[in-house]
């Protein structure tokens, strides 16, 4: 029982934001119909340079029509080891912005394999899992939430969904790296050979970890930051993204546990990341079929997650 336990955790971690646990929060006219603002924002003439690459990052991801790629994710936590691979489908259409993760998972110590899936087809958002042979499956009603935040109005407040791509698709997560992590100033590496990237670094905004860590608020908002011990145990101290020179495309996403603080954490070359999430084989602007992004749950029963949700956004 307890094998299975650790495994359902790791298997979950591959899909777990590590920033949704403290809510990533950002305002509601930014949530649902964030990825319909294309418009190249001036930014500040003192805003880090690392920064300004990340919203750049994210306000071309919006300009495509469809995005695939293969994906991979590992996730070393718990003292245990988990690896995931499969596709990564996002598509603009009148329906809204729909995406299709699906993920075949295996540990050392699984003796079935498992998978995830999570899809969106611009109404509601299914979250497939089958762990060790258990099957469970969820949806959340996109078209309630966003009712719920326009009567509420811009007070309202749309947080993270526990996984990513959550509400916003890959472009929502560079969002939420903006608004989450401080990045360090670019630096220039070959991600592959003949595959120039930009490295950037980023640790946490104080202000933001504060709200994770209600005990340690005082250290998590001076500069002192917060040591690694009195971290959640899932919750990364340092990120490093990877985008591609030419595309400025997330091509590598890593989180780091490391010794030291938050405030100043620095991972180095040789340093095992908690979570890495790859993309390859990525494709702009080619037609998806539609049956990508439809999902019939058949038989299976399934939970629906809208009402909970509703009432940690405080909307109901």
């Amino acid at each position: 029982m307890r094998t299975k336990v650790m495994i359902a955790k790791l298997c979950a971690c591959l899909l777990v934001l590590p920033i949704s646990a403290f809510g990533n929060d950002f305002a509601a006219n930014e949530g649902l119909e964030a990825e319909k603002n294309t418009a190249v924002r001036k930014e500040p003439a003192a805003e880090p340079e690392g920064q300004i690459l990340v919203r750049r990052a994210r306000e071309i991801l919006q300009r495509y029509f469809a995005v695939s790629a293969h994906v991979t994710q590992s996730v070393r936590l718990f003292g245990q080891e988990v690896i995931g691979s499969g596709s990564y489908f996002e598509q603009r259409s009148n329906q809204g912005l729909q995406y299709r993760l699906e993920l075949n998972v295996q540990t050392k110590v699984d003796e079935q394999p498992s998978s995830l899936l999570e899809v969106c087809d611009g109404r509601f958002l299914w979250n497939y899992r089958k762990l060790q042979g258990a099957e469970t499956l969820s949806r959340l009603d996109l078209a309630q939430l966003q009712q719920k935040i326009e009567e509420a109005g811009t007070t309202a407040r749309l947080r993270a969904m526990d996984q990513w791509p959550g509400l916003g698709g890959l472009p929502g997560l560079l969002h939420s790296f903006d608004r989450a992590f401080a990045f360090e100033a670019p630096e220039s590496v070959l991600l592959q050979p003949q595959f120039p990237a930009w490295k950037l670094e980023g640790r946490w905004h104080p202000n933001v970890l504060a709200k994770a860590l209600q005990d340690d608020q005082d250290n998590a908002e001076s500069q002192r930051g917060v040591q690694l011990e009195q971290l959640p145990q899932h919750l990364p101290n340092c990120v490093i993204l990877f985008l591609g020179k030419d595309d400025l495309f997330p091509y590598s996403i890593v989180f780091y546990r490391l010794p030291g603080s938050t405030a100043t954490v620095k991972a180095k070359p040789n340093d095992r990341p908690a979570i890495r999430i790859n993309f390859s084989k990525v494709r702009f602007n080619e037609p998806i079929h539609a049956g990508q992004f439809a999902y019939k749950p058949g038989d299976l029963d399934f939970s629906d997650r809208t009402e909970p949700y509703l009432k940690k956004l405080g909307l109901q």
